[in-house]
């Protein structure tokens, strides 16, 4: 039960990180998104990392329902 939780936070915390880099969200105090970066902090690598795997994961997610649909 508590992998679940610690799964749906990671998700929840990446779907924000790709909001506040798709809309540009940072701009209202950081200069840059990678200055927002590196006030949580993360490298820009493990930024796009955890957005990789939630692309990753909204695409399994789209692929299950599809699946179960047919």
């Amino acid at each position: 039960m508590e992998d679940a939780f610690q799964e749906d936070k990671f998700i929840e915390g990446a779907a924000a990180l790709v909001r506040i880099r798709d809309g540009q969200l940072y701009r209202e105090d950081f200069e840059s998104y990678n200055a927002y970066l590196k006030s949580i902090p993360l490298t820009r690598r493990q930024a796009d990392q955890i957005v990789r795997a939630y692309k990753i994961h909204q695409d399994l997610v789209a692929f299950l329902s599809k699946a179960r649909a047919a």
